[in-house]
């Protein structure tokens, strides 16, 4: 796949590898709380595709369950991480449990797959000593982390885009690459969808006139993996109405009136932020090295597709509520530049890059340790925990959950009833508070939203207050 037949492991580079995975490890394991189901803590974004996969185990469908047995049937809703991820930690979930803890090991394994990949990639493209200083980087890098540990597509997706960038511009096999780069594209789609104009304005930036016939390869590639994921998340493909929602809930994902809605207050924000001001000194870095010639061949093109890249990336953030995640591929794509620019902006000082990315590491290590802002907590495992119990001890009972989906993917799909809102502004299921009065779920965890009076009249509060929360039980 990647010039491993040639890839001969020397002392050097066993030394290294070993450094790497025991950095690796140490990230990844890290938790304040010395949980390491607890560091990030488990949440909406990392619980629907959790739910996805545990409904696929045992249910048979890709969806969420809004009552019991019972799906949502509006899978383009939820499948904000993609199948390419969530079918895999299905298969993880039928060998070893339901689980966070599985689910976290689970996407360990996307980390480190996707930070080795970064080596083999940067190595095939620009040598082995910037590989294996882009990696460190990266294996520094707090949201390769914040995100990573969580079960959500952007490593996923990460690691398909860099063996899509390797076969597209390195072994120039258009078809392969159309391929990495549709699963990169449904792994995270909010994310990684923008691959799609970026290689289109890439390509013809570099064959001109001559682009379409290599496009055209390269849409043969990503076609099946398209027409999968379309099969999947639009459950009526002849339903215009189904077409019509996943258009709109793409076309307005933040409950926001159009593109330009929140540009001037996301700017004024963004100009302060820390991290944003760390990603733009690496800008101006690369682009220096850039425009001194350090970039040639497969080299510029992997170079133009990531600025482009970030470019767009920098658009669909300043549109979001300053959700910095939607930076995070164009980010790990700017570390695996910057050694490779140090080398052209220091080429007076030949030791300087490697001084450089020493201190950039401690920066990302500092930051990681003391200053991150990863939040720590069980508490929707701990509530979740308490009502598994209660639903253990009562036969028949059942949970209604609302606006929760952390603590409603850790209930079995036979026990509960659910309703939550994707964007602020699309809802799945329905307010377990408005069933008739026979159906009322047993359990209420969450907001009566228009419904106090009902849940004054048939629950009471229990003493216990798992995780900080009030549990309801009807009476």
């Amino acid at each position: 796949m990647l010039n491993m037949a040639r890839f001969v492991p020397t002392d050097k580079r066993i030394f290294f590898f070993c450094c790497l995975t025991s950095l690796a490890l140490l990230f990844s394991f890290w938790s304040p709380l010395g949980s390491f189901v607890a560091t990030p803590k488990f949440w909406r974004d990392e619980a629907i595709p959790f739910e996805i996969s545990r409904t696929f185990v045992e249910l048979g469908s890709l969806d969420v369950v809004v009552a019991p047995g019972v799906v949502g049937g509006q899978p383009y809703l939820t499948h904000a991480t993609g199948f390419p991820v969530t079918i895999p930690l299905a298969g993880v979930f039928k060998l070893f449990g339901v689980g966070v803890g599985q689910a976290r090991l689970y996407m360990i394994a996307w980390i480190f797959a996707a930070l080795f990949t970064v080596f083999f990639v940067a190595r095939s493209f620009f040598g082995e000593l910037n590989a294996m200083l882009a990696s460190v980087l990266v294996a520094t890098f707090t949201p390769f982390y914040a995100n990573g540990r969580t079960m959500t597509g952007e490593i996923p997706g990460f690691f398909f885009l860099m063996l899509g960038l390797y076969f597209l511009y390195k072994r120039e096999r258009p078809i392969v690459g159309g391929i990495c780069m549709a699963l990169a594209a449904v792994s995270k789609p909010s994310i990684y969808l923008l691959i799609f104009p970026v290689l289109f304005v890439e390509f013809l930036a570099y064959y001109k006139t001559h682009c379409i016939p290599r496009l055209v390869q390269v849409a043969i590639g990503m076609a099946p993996i398209l027409l999968v994921w379309v099969f999947l998340i639009v459950p009526s493909p002849f339903s215009l109405a189904h077409w019509q929602g996943m258009v709109d809930l793409y076309r307005h994902p933040f409950d926001e009136e159009s593109l330009f809605s929140r540009m001037p207050s996301a700017f004024v924000e963004t100009i302060f932020h820390t991290t944003i001001l760390y990603i733009l000194f690496l800008v101006c870095v690369v682009i220096v090295g850039a425009r001194n010639g350090v970039f040639v061949g497969e080299q510029l093109r992997f170079y133009r597709f990531s600025m482009l890249f970030g470019l767009a990336g920098a658009v669909y953030y300043l549109r979001s509520p300053g959700w910095l995640r939607y930076l995070l591929g164009f980010e790990l794509l700017l570390l695996v530049l910057v050694p490779v620019a140090l080398y052209t902006v220091l080429r007076r000082f030949r030791a300087a890059p490697v001084f450089i990315v020493g201190v950039l590491v401690f920066i990302h290590t500092i930051n990681f340790f003391y200053f991150s802002d990863i939040r720590s907590s069980t508490s929707s495992i701990e509530i979740a925990a308490f009502l598994n119990n209660e639903l253990a001890i009562h036969p028949g009972s059942t949970v209604g959950v609302i606006y929760d989906p952390p603590v409603a993917a850790l209930i079995g799909p036979e026990r509960k009833y659910q309703i939550a809102t994707i964007g602020g502004r699309e809802t799945y299921g329905a307010n377990p508070l408005s069933l008739e009065t026979a159906t009322l779920p047993t359990y209420i965890v969450g907001y009566a939203e228009g419904y106090e009076k009902i849940l004054e009249r048939y629950y009471m509060p229990l003493p216990n207050k798992p995780g900080g929360r009030i549990i309801y039980k009807k009476q």
